[in-house]
């Protein structure tokens, strides 16, 4: 981290300088970010599904909304970005996934985040 520090010398004029600091961390977040608060509820259907899913809004979305699938181990597999002007419903969703089993989809819209867990069966 950079941090910018401005001193106030009662006795002279205002001074400022810059220095560089380093912190270490005590704790790590790993696997799906932390989960912000998402006021419009989004559904994720149908669940299990086989190779496509839908997902609908309690309201209208506008503007640009990121999907971003992890794996049960908390690993980015694909993300797609798609613009919705006032949609309440996306259909037909493929995700590039080639086995069976649990997933995470998180969708983020106006720096908001929710976290759906689904499974996904894959024909074969």
């Amino acid at each position: 981290y950079e941090y910018y520090i401005v001193s106030n010398c009662p006795d002279g004029p205002l001074q400022s300088f810059t220095d560089t600091f380093f912190t270490t961390c005590d704790t790590a977040t790993t696997g799906i970010l932390n989960q912000l608060s998402y006021e419009n509820k989004v559904f994720v259907y149908p669940n299990p599904s086989a190779d496509m899913i839908n997902i609908s809004f309690e309201e209208p979305v506008h503007g640009s909304i990121e999907l971003q699938l992890y794996n049960d181990r908390g690993e980015l597999i694909d993300i797609k970005i798609i613009n919705a002007y006032g949609a309440t419903q996306l259909e037909n969703i493929f995700f590039n996934v080639d086995k069976t089993g649990i997933y995470f989809l998180s969708v983020l819209h106006n720096e908001a985040r929710q976290t759906i867990k689904y499974i996904l069966k894959i024909k074969g």
